[in-house]
């Protein structure tokens, strides 16, 4: 499991693509409201089913951000966390850095803005 701290909505559409175009995995079923992508991986000639999960977060400010979860049974452990970093690289490459928090001036500066 990893956290990005870009929001469900960027991250949603990217985990996607990743999959499908990067990975070259076949998209089985597929729910964004639910948050979760159903796959099969294939090496060497062998195919692999595969679960995506992503979890609509707010920490303890309100501040939205994504939990992701990979699960491929029959793969050793690494397998996953190679593909959450490398999906990881892939949110930074195409959306940038996540947003940065707002800190305390910031927030008093935009109430007092008429």
């Amino acid at each position: 499991m990893r956290e990005s701290e870009h929001p469900y909505d960027q991250v949603w559409p990217a985990a996607l693509r990743f999959l499908r175009l990067d990975e070259r995995c076949k998209i089985v079923e597929r729910d964004g409201e639910a948050g979760y992508i159903l796959f099969e991986l294939t090496d060497r000639k062998k195919v692999f089913t595969g679960a995506m999960e992503l979890v609509r977060v707010k920490d303890d400010k309100g501040r939205a951000f994504t939990k992701l979860i990979v699960n491929i049974p029959d793969r050793p452990v690494y397998s996953e966390e190679g593909l959450l970093s490398r999906l990881e690289q892939k949110l930074r490459d195409e959306i940038g850095p996540p947003p940065r928090p707002k800190t305390a001036g910031e927030s008093r500066e935009n109430r007092a803005a008429p």
